[in-house]
């Protein structure tokens, strides 16, 4: 079993201070003896509303994983973002003077036990798999126009920075759907985990504005998480940054620090079984020789005895 270290943070964008609206972005994790639940919403509106939707969206999943038993992870998974757009519709409904409450929302599960990681989004919120500080592949695709371009191949990332077009969002959750039918509206997938792979679930404050290189060099080795965010705001991000970093804490694996140990301890063993056979021939040997001896002089002294010449005298008569 593995067991992860969390970094996380969240601040208010800058665009947001000058126009005193709240960070509209919520942080979740949840976790259990065989799981880790993470989520990252990002809540989308102009009257206010992004961040009730936002905030709604990470109760409904607290909701789920702390009373529902489902039977698997994929349909906890699902259960979560159903229920959230289910919240999200009916606050739409009841309170419309805080405009279209919206969020987009980006969800792991980290399976402990059989080193699996279970993803689920929906929106421009983004989920990166690494390994050994390597980016190795971004999970999520942006639900946009140019998310979907960039995602085939269609058009480079400079080119979809550039782009003025097709960055609005077509998914997300509190969306014109009917909460049963929002899980045909997710992407979702499944991928195998290895001993330093880590995940970084974020809002697009921090992505949209580093490149994958920059947000890989800025992993390596980060201690403070506000660094991050600092990195994005210097390279010009005004959205709402948010994000939750799952490393691996190899010290503290249960599974994978024992096999050193065992290979190690083996080792030294049959050395050390090496050491004291070679000990044990020795005394072996020597204890042979000295029997050898021994049995050597028996025998000479038996050679000895039978060789004697017995006289008898006179003398010796009826004694």
């Amino acid at each position: 079993m593995n067991d992860y270290i969390l970094r996380k943070a969240s601040r208010r964008g800058v665009s947001h201070e000058r126009s005193g609206r709240e960070n509209e972005d919520r942080t979740i994790n949840f976790q259990t003896d065989e799981y880790i639940w993470l989520g990252v919403f990002d809540g989308v509106s102009e009257g206010g509303g992004g961040a009730f939707a936002a905030s709604i969206a990470g109760e409904s999943m607290l909701d789920i994983l702390r009373v529902e038993e489902l039977a698997s992870v994929l349909d906890t998974g699902f259960a979560i973002f159903k229920r959230a757009q289910e919240s999200i519709l009916k606050m739409n409904r009841e309170h419309p003077e805080y405009g279209e409450m919206r969020t987009t929302g980006a969800v792991v599960c980290i399976d402990r036990l059989n080193h699996m990681l279970y993803w689920f989004s929906i929106g421009d919120s983004a989920i990166f798999l690494f390994s050994k500080h390597r980016l190795l592949k971004k999970l999520t695709i942006e639900d946009t126009d140019i998310g979907v371009l960039l995602a085939e191949g269609k058009i480079s990332r400079k080119a979809a920075s550039r782009a003025t077009l097709g960055h609005e969002l077509n998914r997300w959750l509190g969306m014109n759907a009917h909460s049963d039918t929002i899980e045909s509206y997710l992407r979702a997938g499944s991928i195998k985990l290895h001993r330093k792979d880590s995940i970084l679930l974020c809002t697009d404050g921090l992505y949209s504005k580093l490149s994958p290189k920059t947000l890989t060099r800025l992993l390596r080795g980060y201690v403070d998480p506000e660094s991050l965010i600092k990195a994005a705001i210097n390279s010009g991000s005004e959205d709402d940054i948010s994000f939750i970093h799952a490393i691996p804490n190899i010290e503290c694996s249960t599974t994978l620090v024992p096999l050193k140990l065992v290979i190690a301890s083996m080792i030294l063993m049959f050395s050390w079984g090496l050491f004291i056979g070679a000990g044990f021939q020795c005394r072996l040997k020597e204890k042979v020789e000295k029997s050898r001896l021994v049995i050597q002089e028996m025998e000479n002294a038996r050679g000895a005895t039978d060789s004697l010449t017995i006289i008898k005298t006179d003398s010796d008569e009826g004694i």
